[in-house]
């Protein structure tokens, strides 16, 4: 069945496309569950799935989710980046290793910091902590799914 996906951002900018069916993953873990009519989510971070009407898969990272399933139209308001994403079985090696590069670097990061904030030393800890997990989400997605990005767009202005 046919329906309608609205991504729209935190100043109200509106992306959209016509769909099968949509699907969220909030861990990461391959378990993707079925975003049905009538349904309302919250996310503070979440990874979709989208299948368009010519059959084709799309992958979202959003932040600060909010979703809305009502009858034939899903409006997602997001804040932040507006990232699409495809699966590529044939993902260039070097980028998978980059990516995992990135995740290495990025969790000696967090550590590291982890590390400051046990013994209160640093005052901005608690922030870098969470850009660096934020970041880690990511990439952990583009290395596990085998994904790579094809349009992004930030709406920081209307």
């Amino acid at each position: 069945m046919e329906k309608k996906i609205i991504f729209i951002s935190q100043n109200g900018n509106e992306t959209s496309f016509d769909i099968t069916e949509v699907h969220s993953c909030t861990q990461l873990d391959n378990n993707w569950i079925k975003i049905s009519s009538p349904s309302v989510a919250s996310f503070k971070k979440t990874f979709l799935r989208i299948k368009t009407t010519e059959e084709q898969y799309y992958y979202f990272i959003l932040n600060n989710v909010f979703i809305e399933n009502i009858n034939e139209t899903i409006s997602v308001h997001y804040y932040g980046k507006f990232s699409q994403y495809v699966y590529d079985k044939y993902i260039e090696k070097d980028l998978m290793i980059s990516y995992r590069d990135k995740i290495n670097e990025l969790n000696s990061k967090i550590k590291y910091f982890e590390s400051l904030k046990q013994l209160n030393i640093a005052s901005n800890t608690f922030e870098k902590i969470k850009a660096f997990k934020d970041e880690l989400y990511l990439y952990k997605a583009l290395f596990d799914f085998s994904i790579k990005l094809v349009y992004e767009k930030e709406y920081d202005e209307k």
